[in-house]
């Protein structure tokens, strides 16, 4: 039998993978430990309902319901606007500090 070192990989010379799901946000429908999962390897668009399964940086596998589907152009934004994203999370983590910290002291909250 083939030894496979990750699902990408499985899924690239199968076209398949079946395991044991982990976590608990897929609950009530999915449980972690007891539900095996089948993922198929998809060449259409993905639509709503879809449960896509893909692979963070960490190497972590993530698996979430597609609620909404809109058209190519909010995702060319949000792609675009990638280089800025991290500085106004910064800045609205600052401004949740401020308040939180210094206006909450001053009696203004």
């Amino acid at each position: 039998m083939e030894q496979f070192t990750s699902i990408k990989e499985i899924l690239d010379k199968t076209g398949k993978y079946c395991g044991l799901t982990q976590g608990i946000s897929m609950r009530p429908i999915i449980h972690s430990g007891r539900d095996t999962i089948v993922v198929v390897k998809n060449h259409d668009r993905l639509k709503k309902y879809d449960v896509p399964v893909y692979q963070l940086k960490s190497g972590k596998y993530v698996m979430h319901r597609i609620i909404e589907v809109h058209d190519d152009l909010y995702a060319h934004i949000w792609v675009a606007l990638m280089p800025i994203r991290p500085l106004t999370i910064f800045m609205n983590r600052c401004v949740c500090y401020i308040e939180n910290h210094f206006l909450k002291r001053n009696g203004r909250d």
